[in-house]
């Protein structure tokens, strides 16, 4: 159990210290992390000695490290809860899914991004997310923010929430979000796609993007049609698939950068990306 959980706290800490150090700093950034390291396991070394050597108990020890470790733990889920749930999630819903990564060219490092794409699945955030390299902050319907097992957890990643009736409060936020270099993702077609193609795309995005100097990040998700977390079921996916390891073949693919795009030239965007699945996937029949 201590080994497990040990490794579930350091596995994620130790990627997002890497993937969030900046490249020419990244040498830096690990040698400081393991010399720290060195130097707390060389100081309950000294510790264990000097409890030794005056004949006190141990057991003290176990106390300070537990009380160290709660300190720990819960300034890590407070500024790395996001990240954990990543990881948490990106492992299951790997062993749902094959992921391909298509990307027409490096996502932003820095700035504000408005990541924009189709939405035909339950899951189209968690997708999107385990291929873009930044935190991303959701837009979601605001019934579903304000629910009690989820509002938690939801206000404390950031997420913004929405409905007809608060647009324009929603709409500031994603304004001001966007300006502070946050990466926001919303669907604007507006629900999940009750056909699995894609649907006309709503135009209050460009109100978030007045006065900003952010860029628009399209992209499309093809594979989640027909699945059980689609308004579209099909026969062919079964419990069984899953137990004989059989993963659904998803593509991501996200495209170039877009500077203040109208709904037509964002969604024609997204229509191209999206032939550029089909064919991808075609290829890999």
């Amino acid at each position: 159990g201590v080994g497990f959980s040990g490794a579930y706290f350091i596995v994620p800490l130790n990627a997002i210290i890497q993937s969030r150090a900046r490249p020419e700093q990244v040498g830096t950034v690990l040698a400081g992390n393991n010399w720290v390291q060195n130097i707390s396991m060389l100081g309950f070394l000294g510790l264990t000695i000097a409890s030794a050597l005056y004949g006190f108990s141990s057991v003290w020890l176990f106390y300070l490290i537990i009380l160290i470790s709660l300190v720990g733990t819960l300034a890590y889920l407070r500024h790395g809860l996001r990240d954990l749930l990543q990881f948490t999630l990106g492992g299951l819903f790997r062993m749902r899914y094959r992921i391909t990564h298509l990307s027409q060219e490096e996502f932003p490092a820095q700035g504000g991004v408005f990541l924009l794409g189709n939405h035909v699945s339950w899951i189209d955030w968690a997708l999107i997310q385990l291929v873009v390299p930044r935190p991303i902050r959701f837009v979601i319907d605001r019934s579903f923010y304000e629910h009690w097992m989820l509002y938690g957890i939801l206000k404390h990643i950031r997420t913004v929430a929405i409905s007809p009736r608060r647009s324009k409060e929603a709409i500031r936020q994603i304004g001001q979000a966007l300006q502070a270099g946050d990466v926001v993702c919303l669907f604007p077609e507006g629900h999940i796609s009750y056909d699995g193609e894609l649907q006309e795309f709503k135009s209050g995005f460009a109100l978030a993007l007045r006065n900003t100097d952010a860029t628009v990040v399209p992209f499309y998700i093809h594979g989640m049609r027909g699945s059980r977390l689609s308004r579209v079921s099909s026969p062919r996916s079964t419990p069984m698939d899953f137990i004989r390891g059989r993963r659904r073949e998803v593509i991501v693919n996200v495209g170039r950068a877009m500077h203040h795009p109208d709904a037509l030239e964002l969604r024609a965007q997204v229509e191209q990306l999206r032939e550029e699945c089909l064919k991808s996937a075609a290829e890999g029949a």
